[in-house]
C-alpha cells in the first residue's frame, strides 16, 4: 500500500479501523529520518522530512476543510442556508485529522515545529501579494476561498499551539539559523497578534479572544509591558464587541496601568542614551494614542454596563452598579466614563489635523459617549423629580404637579435624541398617565411593547430599531421579561379606561393576569372593574 492510500483511509475512517494505516505512516517518517541522518542533515539539526510534512499538510486541509464550515470563515457558507452543515459529520472528520495531527506532533517534535511556524504560521497571506490577471490588470485578491482556507490554517496552527504547548513552545529554539536576530518566541506572537487583528476584522471575536488570552497568559513575558499593555487594548476592543463590559473595563484598566509602567521604562532608556527629540516625540505620539484608545474603549465599556446591566441602585444622584468582577476595579458610575470621555478629548486635542482623520472612528465614538452620557444624567435627574413627587403626593400638590411636569419635560428631551430608550418610554408614560396625557402614555406603551417584541406594528417596524438600554431577553429571563411586559400593560390599560375605550382596556388587563407569576390581587379587581364597564 502507498503512502497516500493510506493517508486517504485513515481520513476517511475511524481511527480504530486504521492502525495498520497509521503504523504504515510512521514508518515511512521513521525511514526517511535514518536515510537523511545517514546521508544528509540540514545546517539546523532538523531533518526535512517530506513524508511528514506531506502527512501534517493533509491532515491540516482536512481540518480546515471542515472549520471552514463550522466558523463560517466563507460568506457563502454563512449564508447557506438551503444546505445547512452536518455539525455531527463536520466534528467526526475534524477529530480524525486533529488525532493524526497530535499524533505526529507528539512524536517527531522539531520538525512538525519547522513546519507549523514556518510553512504555515509566519507564512504571508495570498491577499498580501496579489497575482495579476491574464489582462495585465492586478487583483487585490486572487482567489476569496484560498485565502479563506489560509486564515483557517493559521487558526489550526493555534490550536495545535495551544493544545501541544509543553512539546512545541518549550525549547524556544529559533525556526533557522538564518532569522536569528528575530526571537522564536517573537515571532510566534507577533503571528499570532496579526491573526487575532484579522479575526477582529471578519467579527470572529470569540477565537480572537481566545488567542490574545493565549498569547498574554502563556508566551507574554510579565516584563513585556508595552506589547502586554496592546493586547489589553485589542483583547477589550473584542470584549465590547461581545458584550463582556466588565471584563472589558478590566483589560482596559490594566492596559492603562501597563502603559504608564512602559512609559516610565522607555524615558528612562531614552535619558540614558541620549535620544534625539524626534525619537521622544514617536514615543509621546505612540503613548498618545493607545493612551486614547484605552480610555475610549473603557468609557464605551462603562456606559454599555450602566444601560444594560439591570441591578441598579441609586446613590447620592449617581447610578452605581455592583459587579462580580474578582478585581479592585468593581464599582461603575456613569462619572466614570465621563472622566474618561475627557481625558480622550483632552489627548486628542493636542494631535495635529493630519493625525486626527486617522482617529476619526475614536472621535464618532466619544461624541456617542458623550451623547449618552448626558442622556443618562439626565434620565437620574428625571428619575429624582419623579420619585419624589410619587414620595410626597400628599405633602404639597403644588410641588408635585411642578416635579412631575419637569420629570416629563425631562424624559421628552431625552427622547428626541434617543427615541428607543425603554426605559425613558416606561417612565414618560408613568408621568404622563400622572399629568393626564393619556394618549401619549398610550403611544409610548405601545412602542415600548414593540421594542420588546411583544407585538408588533406593520407602521414602526421595530426589528429596524436600535434599542437603548437594558430590555431582558424574552428566551433568557422569562420571569424579568414578564414583569415588564405586565407592568406596561398595566400602564396602558389605566389610559385605556381613562379614554372610556374600555374594550381595549379589558384585553391589556386581561394579558397581564395571563402573564403575572405573583398573583396580583390589583390586577384582577381591575380586569373585574373593567369588564362590568364593557
Amino acid at each position: 500500500m502507498s503512502v497516500g492510500n493510506a493517508l486517504r483511509i485513515i481520513l476517511s475512517k475511524n481511527k480504530k479501523y486504521c492502525v495498520k494505516e497509521i503504523k504504515l505512516l510512521l514508518r515511512h517518517i521513521h525511514e526517511e529520518n535514518e536515510q537523511k541522518e545517514q546521508n544528509l542533515k540540514s545546517d539546523d539539526g532538523i531533518i526535512k522530512n517530506q513524508t511528514l510534512n506531506m502527512v501534517l499538510q493533509a491532515a491540516i486541509e482536512q481540518w480546515s476543510c471542515q472549520f471552514l464550515k463550522t466558523l463560517n470563515i466563507e460568506s457563502t457558507n454563512s449564508h447557506n442556508t438551503n444546505n445547512p452543515v452536518d455539525d455531527s459529520k463536520n466534528m467526526k472528520y475534524i477529530k480524525y485529522a486533529k488525532g493524526i495531527v497530535y499524533i505526529l506532533v507528539k512524536q517527531y517534535r522539531k520538525q512538525c515545529k519547522q513546519y507549523l511556524i514556518s510553512n504555515i504560521l509566519c507564512k504571508e497571506t495570498l491577499s498580501s501579494h496579489p497575482q495579476p490577471r491574464k489582462d495585465g490588470n492586478a487583483t487585490k485578491v486572487s482567489n476569496t476561498s484560498e485565502v479563506s482556507a489560509f486564515l483557517s490554517h493559521k487558526i489550526i496552527v493555534f490550536y495545535v499551539l495551544k493544545q501541544q504547548q509543553k512539546i512545541i513552545l518549550g525549547d524556544g529554539e529559533s525556526i533557522d539559523n538564518n532569522s536569528s536576530s528575530h526571537n522564536y518566541m517573537e515571532k510566534i506572537i507577533v503571528e499570532l497578534k496579526r491573526l487575532s487583528e484579522t479575526l477582529f476584522r471578519k467579527k470572529h471575536y470569540a477565537v480572537a479572544i481566545d488567542i490574545l488570552t493565549f498569547i498574554i497568559s502563556k508566551l507574554l513575558s510579565s516584563q513585556d509591558a508595552e506589547q502586554c499593555a496592546l493586547l489589553l487594548s485589542n483583547r477589550a476592543a473584542c470584549l465590547l464587541q461581545v458584550k463582556q463590559f466588565r471584563y472589558c473595563i478590566d483589560d482596559c484598566t490594566n492596559g492603562l496601568l501597563k502603559l504608564d509602567i512602559s512609559l516610565t521604562e522607555n524615558k528612562q532608556q531614552l535619558e540614558e542614551v541620549n535620544r534625539t527629540d524626534e525619537k521622544k516625540n514617536e514615543l509621546s505620539l505612540f503613548y498618545k494614542i493607545n493612551k486614547i484608545k484605552l480610555h475610549v474603549r473603557r468609557a464605551s465599556a462603562i456606559v454599555d454596563f450602566v444601560l444594560n446591566v439591570p441591578n441598579s441602585k441609586n446613590k447620592n444622584s449617581n447610578r452605581t452598579l455592583e459587579s462580580n468582577m474578582v478585581s479592585k476595579f468593581s464599582n461603575y458610575r456613569i462619572d466614570d466614563a465621563i472622566d474618561d470621555h475627557d481625558i480622550a478629548l483632552n489627548l486628542l486635542n493636542t494631535l495635529n489635523d493630519a493625525m486626527l482623520k486617522k482617529l476619526l472612528p475614536l472621535l464618532l465614538d466619544l461624541n456617542k459617549i458623550n451623547t449618552i452620557c448626558n442622556t443618562v444624567k439626565l434620565k437620574i435627574q428625571a428619575d429624582d423629580l419623579f420619585r419624589n413627587a410619587d414620595n410626597n403626593n400628599s405633602a404639597n400638590a403644588y410641588e408635585t404637579n411642578h416635579n412631575v411636569k419637569n420629570a416629563y419635560s425631562i424624559y421628552s428631551t431625552i427622547l428626541k435624541d434617543v427615541p428607543t430608550y425603554i426605559s425613558v418610554l416606561n417612565n414618560r408614560a408613568s408621568t404622563s398617565l400622572a399629568l393626564g396625557k393619556f394618549d401619549e402614555a398610550i403611544k409610548d406603551t405601545t412602542f415600548a411593547l414593540e421594542l420588546l417584541d411583544f407585538e408588533q406594528k406593520e407602521v414602526s417596524n421595530s426589528k429596524k430599531h436600535v434599542v437603548i438600554g437594558y430590555r431582558p431577553s424574552k428566551v433568557n429571563d422569562a420571569k424579568v421579561y414578564n414583569l415588564w411586559i405586565v407592568k406596561i400593560l398595566a400602564k396602558r390599560g389605566a389610559a385605556y379606561v381613562q379614554l372610556n375605550e374600555y374594550s381595549k382596556a379589558f384585553q391589556d388587563f386581561k394579558r397581564c393576569v395571563a402573564l403575572d407569576e405573583t398573583n396580583d390581587v390589583r390586577l384582577k379587581d381591575d380586569l373585574k372593574k373593567v369588564a362590568l364597564k364593557l
